[in-house]
C-alpha cells in the first residue's frame, strides 16, 4: 500500500499491518529494495494472513457472514457507537 496518512477501509476491525506493506510516497524509489526485504518467511505470513482477510472484500448475493455488506455495516456500527451529541 502506497500512501502517507492514509486510513485503510476497516481499520478498526482488520489489522492491515498483518497482511499488507506499506511504503510511504517518499519511498517509491526504494520500493524494490523495501519488497525484496521482505524475508520468504514474512512473506509467506502475509500472504497466508491476506487470504484470510480477503473473504471481508467479496461482495456475495445473497451476503455470507463477514463479506462485505457486513463489514461495511459493521465499520458504520461503530462510528456511530463513537459519535458523541
Amino acid at each position: 500500500m502506497i500512501s502517507d496518512g492514509y486510513i485503510p477501509p476497516f481499520s478498526d476491525v482488520l489489522n492491515w499491518d498483518s497482511f499488507s506493506v506499506r511504503v510511504k510516497v517518499k519511498d517509491i524509489a526504494n520500493i524494490k529494495e523495501i519488497l525484496m526485504g521482505i524475508s520468504p518467511n514474512q512473506y509467506k505470513r502475509l500472504q497466508r494472513r491476506v487470504k484470510q482477510v480477503q473473504r471481508h472484500f467479496v461482495v456475495n448475493g445473497p451476503t455470507k457472514r463477514f463479506d462485505i455488506f457486513h463489514m461495511t455495516v459493521h465499520s458504520i456500527w461503530l462510528r456511530r457507537l463513537n459519535v458523541r451529541f
